[in-house]
C-alpha cells in the first residue's frame, strides 16, 4: 500500500528535506520526497510492527534502524542467508560501501521487490523484478516474527 501510494502520488527520491521524529509528517510531506529507509519506516509503522513512538525514536530516514529494529527484542530476527530470504522481510544491502549499509528495501518474494532508491524505483510498478542487484549487494535482512506486532489485531 505504501509503495502504490508512492506510485500513484509521483513522489521523488531525496536525501535532503525530511522530516526526523515524526513519522506522520513524513507520510504527508507536502513535497512528496522519501528516501530507501522513509518508505520501510511507514510500511512497519503502517503495519503495526513498530509504534509510532517506537518508529519516531529510530533513525527511520537512515539506515541505522537495521540495528533499532534488531534491538526490538522478540520481534524481529536477523537473516543472513540471501537463499533464506521470505516476502516481507526487510533486507539491507551495500551501496557505495563494500560491507556497509547504505540501502534498505523490502522482499516481496519471487525475486521481487519493493523499493524506494530511487525516484525511478519508487515510480515502477510494484514489486518488481531486480534479484541479480540485490543478490551482488546483500548484506543481510531482518524478519518479523509471528506475533511481533505491536497491533491489538493479532
Amino acid at each position: 500500500a505504501v509503495h502504490t501510494k508512492y506510485e500513484k502520488e509521483l513522489w521523488s527520491y531525496s536525501t535532503s528535506g525530511l522530516y526526523y521524529g515524526d513519522i506522520r509528517k513524513s507520510m504527508e510531506h507536502p513535497k512528496k520526497i522519501t528516501c530507501c529507509a522513509t518508505f520501510v519506516s511507514e510500511a512497519l509503522y503502517l503495519s503495526g510492527l513498530v509504534t509510532e513512538e517506537e518508529i519516531n525514536g529510530m533513525p527511520y530516514n537512515g539506515t541505522g534502524i537495521h540495528s533499532s529494529l534488531l534491538a526490538l527484542e522478540g520481534r524481529f530476527m536477523k537473516i543472513t542467508r540471501y537463499e533464506d530470504l521470505e516476502a516481507g522481510d526487510i533486507v539491507f544491502m551495500e551501496y557505495k560501501t563494500k560491507g556497509k549499509i547504505g540501502h534498505v528495501q523490502i522482499y516481496a518474494g519471487n525475486q521481487t521487490w519493493y523499493n524506494a532508491g530511487s525516484t525511478s524505483a519508487i515510480r515502477k510498478d510494484s514489486p518488481y523484478a531486480d534479484s541479480s542487484y540485490a543478490k551482488s549487494k546483500f548484506i543481510d535482512a531482518v524478519r518479523p516474527l509471528k506475533g511481533g506486532s505491536t497491533s491489538e489485531e493479532d
